[in-house]
């Protein structure tokens, strides 16, 4: 269940997503951009980061659970921590500034 903090930020998405929706239909310059920015958040680069961090994720994840350290209960702490633990496992040299995508493949 929800807290109603959480409960409060989807809201909040919620109604984000909608206005972005709504400009996107409404103004034609945005509307000529949701095709390159899905292109872009589709990237074969982006797409395997992701699938390395998910991977990674899941495979701590299993290990936990086959040693007994890890349980159904801890899911939503687990999906929370998980992109702290991966960005924490960047290069000295990226550390202190805001990390790119480019820099970390």
């Amino acid at each position: 269940m929800l807290t109603s903090r959480q409960l409060a930020v989807v809201m909040w998405l919620v109604i984000f997503v909608v206005f972005v929706m709504v400009l996107a239909l409404t103004q034609k310059n945005v509307r000529s951009s949701v095709v390159p920015l899905l292109k872009t958040l589709f990237a074969s680069k982006l797409l395997v980061s992701f699938a390395i961090i998910i991977g990674y994720n899941a495979a701590v994840v299993w290990f936990l659970w086959q040693i007994g350290y890890w349980d159904a209960s801890m899911l939503y702490d687990t999906w929370h921590s998980s992109p702290s633990v991966v960005l924490d496992r960047l290069p000295e040299r990226h550390r202190g500034r805001a990390p790119t995508i480019g820099a970390s493949i």
